[in-house]
């Protein structure tokens, strides 16, 4: 809905995984992760232009106890700076 509204704002969308598996894996995983959003999001009428996806690997904010869990495989939308 924010998209929709602000037609002129470009985003990063990056997606994360858990620790588990090697960078080998969790790279192109996180990667797909954020496209899968940005496909998501084009279906919903935002110009795939707007958009920006990276895929950051394994999560290095989250909490220890929480390196394999949900918490650490997300995707995060940031406003492009």
């Amino acid at each position: 809905e924010t998209l929709k509204e602000f037609p002129g704002v470009k985003v990063d969308i990056r997606g994360y995984t858990d620790h588990s598996g090697t960078d080998r894996i969790n790279l192109p995983l996180s990667l797909k992760r954020a496209e899968a959003l940005k496909t998501y999001l084009v279906g919903k009428g935002i110009s795939a232009d707007r958009m920006s996806t990276f895929g950051e690997g394994k999560d290095m904010s989250v909490d220890q106890k929480d390196i394999y869990t949900e918490k650490a495989r997300k995707v995060e939308v940031k406003k492009h700076e």
